[in-house]
């Protein structure tokens, strides 16, 4: 395992937390409408703020008679119009939050912690209805050459430790017997995913992906890859590939899926992301984070995304100056990088306990980890009297 003082982590870590406040800290965080086990799991990255609250709904938040100073939280990009009225009001800010793009080495959805987390005052990145904090940075930011640099560096790494949002699987090599033919990677995504509800027009179904991709490319072969979530029974989607797929790919992790395509096709996908990250032509029928600026094939217009930028540029934006990031291990806010190095080592280890396929194992096991969250939520409410 890395250490804390490890050279992934020697960085200068009450900067980081001074740089967290001033991007979004004070008086008190009032986490609205949040389930305990997401407040439990999220409440490392609140830090920044003086102090916590948790509010039920709008009426509970405005019973705490929130101030300039505080910050209004919200989960999602559904932003209830009662709690805009409330922040416009208050004069207080009114913040988002959203997973980050290196997660964790689990599901969201069985009730593992993120080791990233998205703060946005303006947006979401996926949420094309409207601009983000993240669109705003790749729209208007000057990266410095230090910058690019670090962002290269931070690309290897992802593409060199096989790196993935969720990491639940170690990479390894995959070789499908295309017979000379371009082989196609078709992204399957969780089908209610708001990415695609707000982010998709005529292709918003995993069958119309799978249909679009036969039609652009019907002598491929085409591989079908489907989302994690799906697979463990969490969430909506498609699992076969609907008579349009000449394989459906369970096993090979999502890292070797790309690697082994000549092309990758998605909705919204991040898979589309790391795509690039690996040099693989992107087709694009939504409008994610990383479509609009020159590097993917969009089906979509974008036209609030009005320049070219180069891939390093991208991550720099996407991955340097955009999320929030928690070390597990020395317990502080941290950098990309000691993040990337604790969900390698965290996969490695798993793999080679032979655990880590314990975490695609569906209902059962987000159960029990369930029951954990509310145990350990206990014992700190007894520990603090």
């Amino acid at each position: 395992m890395t250490s804390p003082d490890s050279p992934a982590a020697v960085v200068d870590h009450d900067a980081i937390f001074r740089d967290v406040v001033a991007r979004f800290g004070g008086e008190r965080a009032i986490c609205v409408g949040f389930p305990y086990w997401r407040a439990f799991n999220l409440r490392r990255f609140l830090a920044p703020w003086q102090a916590v609250r948790l509010a039920e709904d709008v009426p509970a938040a405005a019973a705490l008679a929130p101030g300039p100073a505080d910050a209004l939280i919200w989960w999602g990009c559904e932003v209830p119009a009662e709690l805009q009225t409330l922040a416009a009001d208050r004069g207080c800010r009114l913040l988002r939050i959203e997973d980050g793009f290196y997660r964790s080495v689990g599901l969201g959805s069985d009730y593992i912690p993120p080791l990233s987390l998205i703060f946005d005052a303006s947006g979401l990145y996926f949420d094309a209805r409207q601009s983000s904090d993240l669109e705003h940075i790749l729209n208007t930011a000057e990266f410095t050459g230090a910058e690019l640099a670090r962002a290269a560096a931070v690309r290897g790494m992802i593409v060199d430790g096989g790196l993935t949002k969720y990491n639940l699987s170690r990479p390894g090599h995959s070789d499908w017997p295309s017979g000379g033919r371009e082989v196609v990677l078709v992204v399957g995504q969780v089908e209610d995913d708001a990415s695609i509800l707000h982010g998709c027009a005529d292709v918003a179904s995993n069958h119309a992906l799978l249909e679009a991709a036969r039609r652009d490319h019907p002598d491929a072969m085409l591989i079908y890859k489907p989302h994690p979530e799906v697979e463990a029974g969490n969430r909506k989607g498609l699992l076969g590939g609907d008579g349009l797929a000449d394989r459906v790919e369970y096993a090979a992790a999502i890292a070797s899926c790309i690697d082994a395509s000549d092309t990758v096709v998605t909705m919204t996908s991040q898979a589309g992301f790391e795509a690039l990250l690996r040099g693989k032509r992107v087709e694009v029928h939504g409008r994610p984070f990383y479509a609009g600026w020159g590097l993917t094939h969009d089906r979509l217009v974008i036209p609030r995304r009005d320049r070219a930028l180069s891939l390093e540029a991208l991550v720099a934006g996407a991955l340097i100056r955009y999320p929030v990031y928690w070390d597990p291990v020395a317990k502080r806010l941290t950098t990309v990088e000691t993040v990337l190095c604790r969900l390698k080592d965290q996969r490695d280890r798993l793999a080679a306990k032979g655990r880590l396929a314990r975490l695609r194992s569906g209902d059962l096991a987000r159960r029990i980890r369930k029951l954990r969250v509310v145990r350990a939520r206990l014992s700190e409410a007894l520990r603090r009297g």
